[in-house]
Protein backbone atom coordinates (compact mmCIF):
# COMPACT_ATOMS: atom_id res chain seq x y z
CA UNK A 1 0.00 0.00 0.00
CA UNK A 2 2.77 2.23 0.50
CA UNK A 3 3.84 2.54 -3.26
CA UNK A 4 0.20 3.36 -4.08
CA UNK A 5 0.62 6.28 -1.52
CA UNK A 6 3.97 7.46 -2.80
CA UNK A 7 2.56 7.52 -6.30
CA UNK A 8 -0.11 9.65 -5.34
CA UNK A 9 1.67 11.98 -3.36
CA UNK A 10 4.51 12.53 -6.39
CA UNK A 11 2.25 12.86 -8.83
CA UNK A 12 1.75 16.29 -9.42
CA UNK A 13 5.25 16.59 -9.05
CA UNK A 14 5.78 14.43 -12.10
CA UNK A 15 5.67 17.00 -14.88
CA UNK A 16 8.43 19.68 -15.24
CA UNK A 17 7.20 23.37 -14.12
CA UNK A 18 8.84 26.59 -15.30
CA UNK A 19 10.06 28.77 -12.44
CA UNK A 20 9.48 32.59 -13.76
CA UNK A 21 11.38 35.76 -12.79
CA UNK A 22 11.80 39.22 -14.00
CA UNK A 23 14.77 41.57 -14.31
CA UNK A 24 16.15 44.08 -16.83
CA UNK A 25 18.28 43.58 -19.91
CA UNK A 26 22.03 45.37 -20.02
CA UNK A 27 19.87 48.06 -21.66
CA UNK A 28 17.63 48.85 -19.12
CA UNK A 29 14.50 46.86 -20.39
CA UNK A 30 12.47 44.80 -18.70
CA UNK A 31 13.26 40.77 -19.21
CA UNK A 32 11.55 37.43 -18.36
CA UNK A 33 13.16 34.62 -17.45
CA UNK A 34 12.11 30.75 -17.23
CA UNK A 35 13.43 27.78 -15.92
CA UNK A 36 12.77 24.43 -15.72
CA UNK A 37 11.96 22.80 -12.91
CA UNK A 38 13.10 19.85 -11.35
CA UNK A 39 16.12 19.94 -13.53
CA UNK A 40 18.96 17.46 -12.54
CA UNK A 41 21.82 16.90 -14.89
CA UNK A 42 21.62 12.72 -13.90
CA UNK A 43 18.06 13.33 -15.60
CA UNK A 44 20.11 13.39 -18.94
CA UNK A 45 23.08 11.57 -19.02
CA UNK A 46 23.98 12.14 -22.51
CA UNK A 47 22.91 15.25 -23.19
CA UNK A 48 26.13 17.86 -22.51
CA UNK A 49 26.35 20.00 -25.58
CA UNK A 50 24.91 23.63 -24.43
CA UNK A 51 22.89 24.65 -27.06
CA UNK A 52 21.88 28.85 -27.14
CA UNK A 53 19.53 29.77 -29.84
CA UNK A 54 18.67 33.26 -30.16
CA UNK A 55 15.38 33.95 -31.70
CA UNK A 56 14.89 37.43 -33.01
CA UNK A 57 10.62 38.66 -32.55
CA UNK A 58 9.33 41.80 -34.19
CA UNK A 59 6.19 42.19 -32.53
CA UNK A 60 6.97 43.75 -29.15
CA UNK A 61 5.69 46.19 -26.58
CA UNK A 62 6.87 49.49 -25.85
CA UNK A 63 8.80 47.59 -23.45
CA UNK A 64 10.44 45.26 -26.26
CA UNK A 65 8.57 41.91 -24.78
CA UNK A 66 6.66 39.62 -27.58
CA UNK A 67 3.08 40.50 -28.40
CA UNK A 68 1.16 38.64 -30.72
CA UNK A 69 1.73 37.43 -33.56
CA UNK A 70 5.30 37.22 -32.40
CA UNK A 71 4.37 35.68 -28.82
CA UNK A 72 2.25 32.91 -30.77
CA UNK A 73 5.23 31.97 -33.10
CA UNK A 74 7.60 31.60 -30.09
CA UNK A 75 5.17 29.48 -28.29
CA UNK A 76 5.22 27.23 -31.18
CA UNK A 77 8.59 27.48 -31.77
CA UNK A 78 9.16 26.28 -28.00
CA UNK A 79 6.13 23.27 -28.48
CA UNK A 80 8.52 22.10 -30.95
CA UNK A 81 12.07 21.85 -29.15
CA UNK A 82 9.90 19.78 -26.94
CA UNK A 83 9.15 17.30 -28.80
CA UNK A 84 12.76 16.26 -29.15
CA UNK A 85 12.47 14.13 -26.31
CA UNK A 86 15.57 13.13 -24.15
CA UNK A 87 18.11 14.29 -27.46
CA UNK A 88 17.60 17.79 -26.09
CA UNK A 89 16.31 19.22 -23.25
CA UNK A 90 15.14 23.01 -22.95
CA UNK A 91 16.29 24.00 -19.93
CA UNK A 92 16.04 28.20 -19.71
CA UNK A 93 14.73 30.97 -21.58
CA UNK A 94 15.21 34.39 -21.64
CA UNK A 95 13.06 37.05 -23.14
CA UNK A 96 13.89 40.66 -23.60
CA UNK A 97 15.16 43.55 -25.99
CA UNK A 98 13.58 41.93 -29.34
CA UNK A 99 15.08 38.46 -28.30
CA UNK A 100 14.32 35.43 -26.75
CA UNK A 101 17.38 33.17 -26.10
CA UNK A 102 16.41 29.08 -25.47
CA UNK A 103 19.01 27.26 -23.17
CA UNK A 104 18.91 23.72 -24.40
CA UNK A 105 21.26 20.90 -23.56
CA UNK A 106 21.39 18.17 -26.44
CA UNK A 107 22.81 14.50 -26.82
CA UNK A 108 25.67 15.34 -29.44
CA UNK A 109 25.57 11.95 -31.29
CA UNK A 110 22.02 11.63 -31.51
CA UNK A 111 21.64 14.24 -34.54
CA UNK A 112 19.42 16.61 -32.78
CA UNK A 113 21.75 19.37 -33.43
CA UNK A 114 21.05 19.14 -36.93
CA UNK A 115 17.39 19.34 -36.55
CA UNK A 116 17.90 22.55 -33.85
CA UNK A 117 19.74 24.27 -36.92
CA UNK A 118 16.64 23.35 -39.28
CA UNK A 119 14.20 24.58 -36.84
CA UNK A 120 16.53 27.87 -35.85
CA UNK A 121 16.74 28.31 -39.86
CA UNK A 122 13.06 28.61 -40.53
CA UNK A 123 12.62 31.21 -38.28
CA UNK A 124 10.64 33.76 -40.08
CA UNK A 125 11.10 36.94 -37.93
CA UNK A 126 14.67 37.42 -38.39
CA UNK A 127 17.94 35.35 -38.36
CA UNK A 128 18.22 33.35 -35.77
CA UNK A 129 21.48 32.76 -34.26
CA UNK A 130 22.76 28.82 -33.25
CA UNK A 131 25.39 28.49 -30.47
CA UNK A 132 27.03 25.34 -28.95
CA UNK A 133 29.71 24.47 -26.51
CA UNK A 134 30.82 21.39 -24.89
CA UNK A 135 29.46 22.12 -21.23
CA UNK A 136 29.73 18.38 -19.65
CA UNK A 137 28.86 20.05 -15.96
CA UNK A 138 25.97 22.58 -16.93
CA UNK A 139 27.69 25.08 -16.25
CA UNK A 140 26.00 27.73 -18.44
CA UNK A 141 22.76 27.25 -16.03
CA UNK A 142 24.39 28.81 -12.86
CA UNK A 143 23.55 32.18 -13.28
CA UNK A 144 19.76 30.58 -13.29
CA UNK A 145 20.46 28.37 -9.99
CA UNK A 146 19.67 29.53 -7.08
Amino acid sequence: MLGAVVEQVAEPFGDAAWLTGEGRTPRGHPARVGARFPLHRQDYPLCDLHVAIAVPYLHDNPDRLPVEPSAGALHAFEKKLAKLGDRAVLAVRETGDGLRVFHLYADPDSGVVGELDQLAANWQEGKAKISSTNDPGWKALAPYRP
